[in-house]
């Protein structure tokens, strides 16, 4: 006997009620063969009622994305912290660099610590360089440090050895000469030049 369901189909009803072999006195065979028809007839009930998603469904879906979208959004916070990190880093390497560069290219070196800032091309770091003696005569251990303008916390430090370009002078004008270089050094060391 055939029925029609709701939205057209024909269902075949399950066969009346009989008089079964228990499983355990059938063959291995035939108790195969029964389970796998009452497994068919289970899920062909199942798939006729498989028309859409349940609430919980939805529910466990906006969920799922929900976690991902936060951890998506954290992921991509962190890697901008991170870049917008390494910028700051590089800029004040290359300054500190520059910086050494400076000092090297002015000739006399005189042992000092002055400081000064990078101008309006970088107006939130400032530097600090100490020239020290290095141990050898003409030999200056310098240091310098980038630090931030506003709040004085050191950024990085490099710290290298120096040898006067001139040394040894060999006479008093040239002992004269280097004073005078030397005086003017600190005088451009102090503005920050």
């Amino acid at each position: 006997m055939r029925t029609r369901h709701h939205n057209g189909r024909i269902l075949i009803p399950p066969p009346p009620p009989r008089e079964r072999t228990p499983l355990s006195l059938l063959s291995p065979r035939k108790r195969g063969e029964r389970v796998c028809k009452d497994a068919r007839w289970l899920f062909r009930d199942a798939s006729d009622h498989n028309g859409g998603f349940s609430l919980i469904e939805i529910m466990c879906a906006i969920l799922v994305m929900g976690v991902a979208l936060v951890a998506l959004t954290r992921g991509l916070t962190t890697a901008m912290g991170s870049t917008k990190d390494s910028e700051v880093e590089t800029t004040v390497v290359s300054l500190a660099a520059g910086q050494i560069e400076t000092l090297r290219a002015g000739g006399v070196l005189t042992d000092d610590t002055t400081d000064g800032d990078f101008g309006d091309n970088f107006p939130q770091y400032r530097w600090e360089q100490t020239v020290a003696p290095g141990g050898l005569d003409g030999l200056h251990n310098v240091e310098v440090s980038v630090l931030n303008a506003k709040s004085g916390v050191t950024l990085y430090k490099l710290n290298t050895l120096l040898f006067d370009q001139d040394y040894p002078s060999s006479s008093a004008a040239d002992e004269k000469a280097k004073q005078r270089d030397q005086d003017k050094a600190k005088k451009r060391n102090r503005r920050g030049a």
